[in-house]
């Protein structure tokens, strides 16, 4: 009796235009002692696979693509047909359409591979091709199930419910009808109302607005959705500012309400309950944008209320006067000692006249025309004057005139001096009539020779520009008088721009600041002069009155600008601009020692004009070092 095994090989090959996945079993042909039988011997068999890779793969609960072909043949290559061949699937409801076969003509056979349910198992089909002269041949092929088309997909939550500003991550998982599980990221999502949730691909949603959405979960054919609630919890109300101030009776004001939840964030969309303590003083107007108009003086809460939460705005209503007006029914005083009461009234911005407030009251000039604070004036002179009734906040004037007729323009004095820029004075241009008496109701017409030098107004009043002299003459009509006005500059005090003058190197020169201004703060113009030094030996002084510094120290440096002494404190104080280290055992290159070796270590600062400094440096230690400081 023989008994002989048979060998097998996997090799690639081409097959009906498609490529082929092929097993090669070689089977003997049986025993020398053996007479020959009429039943075919076959010398190989092959698998015939269209697939260009080793990997079968298929979906779960389907058949594959192409069914599985094995050919038979002889020593020769030719088929050999009537070959018994046997299949078997293995695997969770996996399946083939034969179970037994026999080779065509060609010395092929073929079977159709229903693949298992379950995609977590390895499918198997066992294929046995049948011999007379010999034991069967067991070929076992190999095959991964995917998972099948998505049967149903579903959310890990019930519902997704949180706050505006926040993110949250939705998870979902997708299965076949064999309940395989699919790959995530095949999910794609997609959000009901893009205008409350944005999501991205990975799941994460990201809420824009309050309300209520569902967020959608599919792959392919199967969906799910998930109920969405993006909310806001209102956590304070207020107000622009910390109250609301109305300036004039009848003025308006928009009620601009700032509500926010609990991360800052304003909540849109909802509107509070307004209500006023006293509606004397603000009444509330309007609902869809509501505004205060202001009834009375006063002060008043403005309470807001939405659900638990609720503040109190003070309103408060305080009339400003914006403008005055004077009410008289004449102008002109036609007698030294004619009177004429004057009633004036303060008023808001919107017109309305301000109770419990009586504004002041004066004269230009009260030689010519006296007020009292009851608004009652007097003429004392022939002339003019503006009367001027007024609060801190405004003011109104009526002119008042006296009016004889003048023969004679005089100054009351010929020269004026002036002993800073912007500094006023009064030109004093007298009109006379014809018996000497003076009319305040005329005022004669002025102009400077010199306007650089000195400026006049109408009035008469001269204001110094520039040092000089320059003329001012008064005019009217054929009437004529001319005022010399001098202008000459004052220094009143001085201004350092630093209180102290600090050298930080050695033979560092500096300047002393200080500038020379009059009464009114124009500068005078003189540079410092007369420099000494208290401590030559610290400073000195260079031509132009530069100061030189020496050695560190403090001194003091007196000096003399336009016509005022004074002195400043001269500081040298060497600060360190470079250091460098000295040891020559040390050099640039890494340094190397054992650990706790005392290394001391020699630098030498300088300050910025390259002259050493005798300073403490103080090293800073780095991990697993210890440094002792030191001074050069």
């Amino acid at each position: 009796m023989c008994h002989k095994g048979a060998a097998a090989r996997v090799s690639r090959g081409r097959g009906a235009g498609l490529a082929a996945l092929a097993v090669i079993l070689a089977i003997p042909v049986g025993c020398h002692d053996t007479p020959a039988s009429p039943t075919p011997n076959p010398a190989s068999a092959s698998i015939e696979w269209p697939s260009d890779t080793a990997q079968i793969v298929g979906l779960a609960g389907q058949p594959l693509a192409a069914p599985v072909s094995i050919r038979v043949v002889d020593q020769g290559g030719r088929g050999v047909s009537g070959v018994a061949v046997s299949f078997r699937a293995f695997g969770r409801g996996a399946e083939t359409d034969l179970t037994n076969s026999v080779t065509d003509a060609s010395g092929r056979a073929s079977v159709k591979w229903l693949l298992g349910t379950n995609a977590a198992e390895t499918q198997e089909l066992s294929i046995w091709v049948w011999s007379k002269r010999s034991e069967p041949t067991l070929i076992a092929l190999h095959a991964r199930a995917l998972p099948a088309a998505p049967a149903r997909v579903a959310f890990e939550v019930d519902s997704l419910v949180f706050p505006l500003g926040a993110t949250a991550n939705v998870g979902a998982r997708a299965w076949d009808a064999f309940n395989n599980e699919i790959d995530r990221g095949a999910i794609r999502f997609d959000v009901l109302d893009t205008a409350l949730v944005f999501i991205s691909s990975r799941g994460t949603a990201y809420p824009l607005h309050r309300g209520r959405t569902r967020i959608m979960a599919s792959i392919g054919k199967a969906a799910d959705t998930l109920p969405v609630t993006v909310y806001q919890r209102v956590d304070r109300l207020g107000v622009a500012g910390d109250s609301i101030v109305l300036l004039a009776l009848g003025a308006i004001a928009p009620l601009t309400v700032t509500i926010a939840d609990e991360r800052g964030l304003p909540v849109r969309d909802t509107v509070p309950v307004i209500s006023i303590t006293d509606t004397a003083i603000v009444a509330l107007e309007g609902e869809s944008a509501p505004t205060m108009r202001a009834r009375a003086n006063g002060r008043t809460m403005v309470r807001l209320a939405l659900g638990a939460v609720k503040s109190d705005v003070p309103v408060i209503v305080n009339q400003r006067p914006t403008s005055v007006s004077i009410v008289t029914y004449r102008r002109t005083l036609t007698a030294i000692g004619d009177t004429l009461r004057l009633r004036a009234e303060l008023l808001d911005s919107l017109g309305s006249p301000i109770s419990g407030r009586t504004p002041a009251y004066s004269s230009s000039d009260s030689s010519v025309v006296r007020v009292t604070q009851t608004g009652l004036l007097t003429a004392l002179a022939e002339g003019r004057a503006v009367v001027t009734s007024a609060s801190a906040e405004a003011a109104d004037t009526v002119t008042i005139a006296v009016e004889p007729l003048p023969a004679m323009l005089e100054y009351e004095t010929s020269t004026i001096e002036l002993l800073a820029i912007g500094s006023r004075a009064s030109s004093r241009a007298i009109v006379r009539d014809r018996l000497g008496t003076v009319i305040q109701r005329v005022r004669p017409r002025f102009q400077s020779s010199r306007p650089l030098v000195a400026t006049v107004d109408t009035a008469g009043t001269i204001m110094s520009a520039g040092n000089g002299v320059a003329q001012v003459v008064a005019t009217l009509d054929s009437l004529a008088d001319t005022l010399t006005v001098t202008v000459a500059q004052r220094a009143r005090y001085l201004e350092f721009t630093s209180d102290t003058i600090v050298l930080d190197a050695l033979q560092q020169t500096r300047t002393i600041g200080a500038i020379a201004f009059d009464e009114n703060g124009y500068r005078v113009p003189g540079a410092p002069s007369s420099v000494v030094i208290e401590d030559t030996s610290i400073a000195r002084v260079r031509a132009g009155g530069e100061l030189l510094s020496i050695q560190n120290g403090t001194t003091r440096a007196s000096f003399t600008l336009a016509g005022l002494a004074a002195s400043v404190p001269v500081v040298v104080e060497q600060r360190p601009s470079t250091i460098r280290i000295e040891n020559t055992e040390i050099g640039t290159e890494i340094f190397l020692a054992p650990l706790h070796t005392a290394l001391p270590i020699r630098c030498t600062a300088f300050d910025r004009n390259g002259f050493q400094v005798a300073a403490r440096l103080v090293a800073v230690p780095r991990a697993n070092s210890v440094y002792e400081g030191g001074t050069t």
